[in-house]
């Protein structure tokens, strides 16, 4: 067994039905699961929340990462609506219970989305603001428009995001922004994605997450990568642990000998051909 606990990703108790799904926990917030499709490494270290978000908080609150904007929250609420006319949100509150003793801040978020959906077409845009996360009486915010557009095997997709911090000497801000394309030739996936982060701007003389204020301040990722299916489910990539659920794999996968409703689970840091990338566990 491993050594994770209990809770440590997504995990809610909610209801359900036409009018939507209400539930409380720990969730990845509406901001980031608005794109986080979009970037086909995601959640991996070569995904774009490296630039995009300001880093990557897998499960945070309000006080143990105050500058990332790609979060699971803990001790939240959310709101989904359902689909209508190919609209449909996001709305989530993450409950402001802790105190700073150092200057009394208060901090809580609240975080939502608004996508629409029309044949291959996707577009999607997302606010969060974070209240006292730097010190009292200051606001962060991040916006983010984003769209994504298939053509048979082929996907195109793009962001563009603002992030303001507010300091206690002064306003830090950056733009950045994403592209990324995947191609399917059969069983294998060709994707790539880059990322370009502008030079921080503002009075603050602070360093908030992975950037500050100042010239040459400013970062550019590139990626690129390919994913081959060796059976129903499997991946042959490099990176964290998969599992190819109960139900996932077609009649022809099933008939190859791999019982697939038992689920099946790969392991990275495993040898599979002497090259040391997964095998099965």
């Amino acid at each position: 067994m491993g050594s994770g606990g209990i809770a440590n990703r997504d995990t809610r108790l909610g209801l359900s039905g036409p009018w939507g799904t209400a539930f409380a926990g720990v969730w990845t917030l509406p901001y980031t699961s608005a794109t986080s499709a979009f970037d086909p490494f995601y959640p991996t270290t070569a995904g774009y929340m490296a630039l995009m978000g300001n880093g990557s908080a897998p499960i945070t609150d309000n006080v143990q990462d105050t500058s990332s904007f790609d979060r699971r929250q803990v001790n939240q609420i959310q709101y989904w609506s359902p689909k209508l006319a190919g609209f449909s949100a996001r709305l989530a509150y993450g409950v402001n219970e802790e105190t700073v003793a150092e200057t009394g801040a208060k901090p809580w978020l609240a975080s939502g989305s608004l996508s629409y959906e029309a044949g291959p077409l996707l577009i999607t845009a997302a606010h969060e603001r974070h209240d006292e996360y730097q010190t009292a009486h200051t606001t962060d915010t991040a916006t983010k428009i984003g769209a994504a557009y298939t053509w048979g095997p082929a996907r195109l997709a793009g962001v563009f995001e603002h992030l303001k911090y507010g300091t206690s000497s002064g306003d830090l801000e950056r733009d950045a922004w994403y592209v990324s394309a995947t191609y399917r030739l059969g069983a294998g996936t060709f994707k790539a994605g880059y990322s370009r982060a502008d030079d921080g701007e503002g009075p603050s003389d602070q360093t908030v997450g992975f950037f500050k204020s100042g010239p040459h301040t400013g970062s550019e990722q590139i990626t690129v990568g390919y994913e081959h299916e060796l059976v129903c489910g499997f991946l042959l990539m490099r990176g964290p642990r998969f599992r190819c659920m109960p139900g996932q794999c077609s009649g022809a996968c099933r008939a190859s000998g791999w019982d697939a409703d038992k689920g099946i689970v790969i392991e990275s840091g495993a040898r599979l051909n002497g090259r040391g990338w997964a095998s099965l566990q």
